[in-house]
């Protein structure tokens, strides 16, 4: 679009007290949006003119700023990312900056700026659906290079409307599901029988160089049998109460891996979840005011991402038993962790999933195509359940912390009976039974 055309801004209208306005965008806004600014006039021809001298204003400030005309992409996401690293999240930058390094500058790296299409943006698109990339991860990408380019308009670099205003094509849908009330209630119920457990899947042994010799699909074959007996020793050194406190309160495995005794409180039955952990290397940059408490290596506790992470839960009769019962026979944490690894180390994230994996596997619990859940569709399970039971939609959001509909403060302090009940029909449908 011209610049001669009303594509950077609004031709004069006339308002209702007979004075005419009109508009240039000049800029961005630090919250990625555009700065707009007004001229009047007492007629169509004066606000006209006014709202011309409005342009060759903003075009000669934008001239007058100091920036390469050959700026690529690839040289301005580096300048970008050594920004961007010290006000993001650790997780986020992490995440952001593995996007720009293996997707958007292969893509489109050696392009100028100021000579970016909508074609760049279609390439981008389609070079990660080639990569295998899903629908979700493709959208999340554009909506990056879009950040990304507002960022360099705001330091004054020339981005053409046309990349700007590209389409991105929408998330894919989600193929995560909930397991019913008779697979989870198995699952608790078979993490309560370890020691009648059958033996993991044994692995031959063979002579020394031998495995090198197997044929692709035997090879294959041992290495699955290697990672299920991984699984297997991972859920057998898992306490049920973990999985009570995934299927039951809605953890998010973070939350869970995170959680310390000192936010337990039995005797008033609630868990406060105020810290996940999460693995951020020693030396990484933190954003002002972020606060890490340092674990061992690069295990830290940090706050949830969003403030309606922040929860304090209320816990039912059978999950405050098996607590209980966990904290008499737990071993030693130098960190008071509530599932620390046998060792008392914080548990990593691949340890979760591998117990998670492994105990659906001995309880026979699988989708209908006969893949595994993954842990995060426990926190589906919660939801289902809760709704199932008939508890009002505000409430379940406040025991499992989604950002929408997010449970005020006052609500966390005052409404916990409520949340209370509705967790005691979960455990009813669960058919779960207190101990003698």
């Amino acid at each position: 679009m011209s610049r001669a055309s009303y594509g950077d801004g609004t031709q004069p209208t006339q308002r209702s007290d007979g004075r005419w306005a009109a508009s240039a965008y000049d800029g961005w806004q630090a919250n990625g949006n555009r700065r707009r600014r007004w001229v009047y006039g007492r007629t169509q021809a004066e606000c006209k003119r006014k709202l011309r001298d409005l342009k060759r204003e903003i075009w000669s400030d934008t001239q007058q700023v100091n920036v390469n005309p050959r700026e690529t992409v690839k040289s301005w996401t580096a300048s970008w990312l050594d920004d961007y690293r010290s006000i993001a999240r650790p997780t986020t930058f992490a995440t952001d900056e593995s996007m720009v390094r293996n997707w958007i500058v292969p893509a489109i790296g050696a392009r100028r700026l100021s000579e970016l299409t909508a074609r760049d943006a279609s390439k981008l698109q389609r070079v990660c659906r080639d990569g295998g990339l899903s629908a979700t991860t493709s959208h999340y990408a554009g909506l990056l290079l879009r950040r990304i380019l507002k960022a360099a308009r705001a330091n004054g670099y020339r981005i053409p409307d046309s990349v700007m205003l590209a389409r991105i094509p929408g998330i894919g849908a989600s193929n995560r599901s909930a397991l019913s009330a008779i697979q989870a209630a198995n699952l608790l119920s078979t993490a309560n029988a370890r020691d009648t457990w059958p033996e993991p899947p044994s692995l031959p042994d063979l002579p020394y160089g031998a495995i090198s010799k197997l044929a692709p699909a035997e090879a294959q074959k041992r290495e699955q049998l290697k990672m299920e007996r991984l699984e297997w020793t991972a859920a057998q050194n898992t306490d049920p109460s973990r999985w009570a406190a995934a299927l039951m309160q809605g953890l998010r495995s973070g939350e869970a891996r995170g959680l310390t005794w000192d936010r337990v409180d039995l005797d008033k039955g609630t868990i406060t979840i105020d810290r996940q952990l999460q693995r951020i290397k020693p030396d990484a940059a933190l954003p002002p005011g972020y606060k890490v408490t340092r674990l061992e290596g690069s295990h830290c506790l940090v706050a949830p991402k969003s403030r309606s992470g922040i929860r304090r839960v209320p816990i039912v009769p059978w999950m405050g038993q098996a607590l209980t019962r966990w904290r008499d026979i737990q071993g030693d944490s130098p960190f008071g962790l509530v599932w620390p690894l046998p060792t008392g180390a914080p548990p990593t994230r691949v340890h979760d999933l591998r117990a998670w994996r492994g105990l659906q596997r001995v309880a026979g619990v699988h989708k209908e195509d006969g893949n595994l859940y993954v842990l995060h569709e426990a926190r589906h399970s919660t939801v289902s359940l809760l709704l199932a039971a008939g508890v009002p939609e505000s409430v379940v959001i406040a025991i499992v912390g989604h950002a929408s509909f997010a449970a005020t403060e006052h609500y966390a302090h005052t409404d916990l009976d409520a949340a209370r009940a509705a967790l005691m029909k979960v455990q009813d449908r669960l058919g779960l039974e207190l101990e003698s």
